[in-house]
C-alpha cells in the first residue's frame, strides 16, 4: 500500500481481521464472476486523518448509485499482470467506462445486478487486480473520489484492452450497509 515499485515498497501492513461478504458464492458461472465478491481487512494499526502515508488517501463510500446507463469514468490501479500476462514489478493504472447493464447482460448472458460493467478506455484489469478499487469524482465533477466498484473478474476476453472486453466490478453501493456493519461492529 502507497507504492508504485513493488520491488522498493517499504511499507508493510499487517491485518488484524478480514471480514468476507457472509453470501460470497465463487465461481457462479465461468467468466461470469462471483456473487457478492467484496471483503473487508482490519488494518492492525489503524491510520488516523494524522497518520495516514503520504502516498495513501482514503477513498469514500458512494454517495449515490452509479448511473444505470453507463458512461461514467473509473481508474483502477492495482498489481496485476501486463498486456503479455508477465507480472508486474510497476503499480499499473486503468481508465474505464461503465457500460449500461442491458449491454452487460446481453455480454455475458448472465450477469447479477450486484455488478457494474466498464470498458476498457486506456489500460485494462488483468489477473492480480482483483480487489482493487475502481475509483471516480462525483458525477458533476469536484467533491472526493469515492470507490463505485472493486475489481472482480474479466470476462471472456480476459485482460484484453479491446473495448469490447467488458470487465465485472462488484458494485460498492450495493454493499455500503455491510460495510458499515462490519465497520461499526468490528
Amino acid at each position: 500500500m502507497g507504492c508504485v515499485r513493488r520491488s522498493t515498497c517499504p511499507n508493510i501492513y499487517r491485518f488484524s481481521a478480514y471480514y468476507g461478504h457472509p453470501l460470497y458464492v465463487p465461481n457462479v458461472v465461468q467468466f461470469v464472476g462471483l456473487a457478492n465478491d467484496i471483503s473487508l481487512i482490519k488494518l492492525a494499526t489503524p491510520f488516523t486523518a494524522s497518520t495516514y502515508p503520504s502516498a495513501i488517501r482514503p477513498v469514500c463510500l458512494p454517495m449515490l448509485p452509479p448511473p444505470p446507463w453507463g458512461t461514467s469514468g473509473v481508474v483502477v490501479s492495482g498489481w496485476g499482470r501486463d498486456r503479455s500476462g508477465s507480472s508486474t514489478n510497476d503499480l499499473k493504472w486503468a481508465y474505464l467506462k461503465t457500460v449500461p447493464m442491458p449491454v452487460c447482460l446481453a455480454y455475458f448472458q448472465m450477469f447479477y445486478p450486484s455488478y457494474i460493467c466498464a470498458a476498457p478506455i486506456t489500460g485494462a484489469t488483468c489477473n492480480g487486480d482483483s480487489g482493487s478499487a475502481a475509483v471516480a469524482q462525483p458525477l458533476f465533477g469536484g467533491g472526493p473520489f469515492h470507490i463505485d466498484g472493486v475489481v472482480s473478474f474479466g470476462g471472456f476476453l480476459g485482460c484484453s484492452q479491446l473495448p469490447i472486453s467488458f470487465k465485472g466490478f462488484t458494485n460498492v453501493w450495493l454493499f455500503k450497509n455491510w460495510i458499515n456493519w462490519v465497520i461499526q461492529n468490528f
